[in-house]
């Protein structure tokens, strides 16, 4: 009874981690590819939204004071593909702030492994009115 628990769970997790890979090549497809080691002001201009359910997984949930939760949603930018890991330029933009503050729009540079783990994050610009 044990080997067959055991088996089991272990089937549920290959299937959960084969899931999340293919959530992850699927998230992948839409950034534009970067085919130099250099970033130029091109990188960052953003395309479609990312689905709300890919955010979840895949991007890093950077709180800040100054926008409403509702307000948030992001947008694929490009990536770049090295050995180990993948470097992906996502833009956040902020469309309802809370008062006092101005919409905003931040590029976020992210690390993650080749398998979908998000290794570190930054927010490495900001434009908006202020």
């Amino acid at each position: 009874m044990k080997k067959i628990i055991a088996f089991l769970c272990v089937q549920n997790t290959t299937i959960a981690l084969g899931q999340q890979i293919e959530m992850f090549e699927s998230y992948m497809i839409n950034f534009r590819e970067i085919q130099t080691d250099t970033v130029s002001k091109n990188n960052f201009m953003s395309g479609k939204e990312i689905s709300k359910e890919l955010v979840r997984w895949f991007v890093p949930d950077i709180h800040d004071c100054e926008c409403s939760k509702k307000g948030v949603w992001y947008r694929y930018a490009s990536k770049m593909e090295k050995n180990d890991f993948i470097i992906v330029i996502i833009s956040k933009d902020c469309d309802i702030t809370r008062p006092g503050f101005y919409p905003y729009s931040d590029d976020i540079l992210v690390l993650y492994s080749k398998e979908g783990k998000i290794i570190d994050y930054e927010v490495i610009s900001r434009e908006g009115d202020a």
